[in-house]
């Protein structure tokens, strides 16, 4: 596939994990949106995961580049949010403020990348 597919693979899948922070900040109640949102998240996550690792392999980039590494952390906590709403929703709200900071400096980096690691 090409970069442009992967790009958009990626971007559809932040809407989707968005779309689910969104939903779990409103806390739907019902079993049936639960399960609705619970799916939008994991799709997304799974869409910005081969988005993001297509992009690095078209573009030649080495998964161990520190901006990377830090990229999949995010990714992870992303991925967590759910279990820690669910959990902990007492916590939930710092614990998103936090992934939205950390998803505003991966996004930066994922566009900056370039200038700020090569001398």
């Amino acid at each position: 596939m090409s970069y442009e597919i992967y790009k958009y693979l990626h971007l559809i899948g932040l809407g989707l994990v968005s779309f689910g922070f969104g939903a779990l900040f409103l806390n739907p109640q019902e079993p049936g949106k639960r399960k609705l949102v619970a799916m939008a998240h994991g799709i997304g996550l799974f869409l910005v995961l081969l988005g993001g690792f297509g992009m690095a392999a078209r573009l030649k980039i080495s998964t161990m580049e520190p901006w990377v590494l830090f990229k999949i952390v995010v990714w992870l906590g992303l991925g967590g949010f759910i279990a820690i709403s669910k959990r902990k929703p007492e916590i939930a709200p710092k614990v998103q403020a936090v992934l939205i900071v950390l998803a505003m400096v991966a996004a930066y980096l994922g566009i900056f990348h370039h200038q700020l690691f090569t001398a």
